[in-house]
């Protein structure tokens, strides 16, 4: 299940205890807010971290992805 910009939104407006929204395109506030602040704030978090390092290695495939290789 991928988690979309909506689910985000809401998991933040329930920290706050705020009701979850239905859409980022509502005319409310809750929604006007988020949409203000949620890219800047997502690309300010995803460069905190390290999401790529040297040391990291991509899991070795298991037997299915194997056979589906060989194909």
């Amino acid at each position: 299940m991928d988690i979309i910009p909506l689910d985000i939104a809401n998991m933040a407006l329930g920290v706050l205890d705020e009701a979850p929204i239905d859409s980022l395109d509502q005319d409310v506030k809750p929604a006007r807010l988020l949409n203000l602040h949620f890219d800047l704030t997502r690309e300010a978090e995803l460069t905190k971290h390290a999401w790529c390092s040297q040391s990291w290695r991509p899991p070795s495939p298991g037997p299915i992805s194997a056979v589906a290789r060989a194909r």
